[in-house]
């Protein structure tokens, strides 16, 4: 629902999108705004493909 939305919200703007990756499946939140843990990249590469097939345009990835 976020993703579908910002999709309509961010060319009103002309925003950049840049998504962090870091805190994705596997990883718990240490402190405040420190995350740590075993990260499972496939949840990323699966994010990433989902957003290219939906035609989200993402300016960077962040890892």
């Amino acid at each position: 629902q976020l993703l579908f939305s910002l999709r309509h919200l961010i060319p009103c703007l002309r925003a950049i999108v840049t998504f962090g990756l870091n805190a994705l499946h596997g990883r718990h939140q240490v402190s405040k705004s420190v995350w740590g843990g075993p990260w499972n990249y496939t949840n990323a590469y699966d994010f990433i493909k989902y957003t290219r097939t939906k035609g989200y345009k993402v300016d960077s990835w962040e890892f």
